[in-house]
């Protein structure tokens, strides 16, 4: 399952994971008080783009 993350949109410790489940409903994973170095600012989302096989 592709996935996107983690990327900072909030304040300092917030950190987002997204991805997409089997019936294509975009999801955000949020955590707060995350310590380590990662991109601020939106995601490319089109990078969840997949095309599922039912497997």
């Amino acid at each position: 399952m592709p996935t996107y993350g983690p990327t900072q949109l909030g304040p300092p410790g917030q950190a987002s994971l997204y991805f997409n489940d089997p019936f294509g409903n975009r999801l955000e994973l949020v955590t707060l008080g995350f310590t380590g170095e990662i991109p601020v600012g939106a995601p490319d989302l089109s990078a969840l783009d997949y095309a599922w096989t039912g497997a």
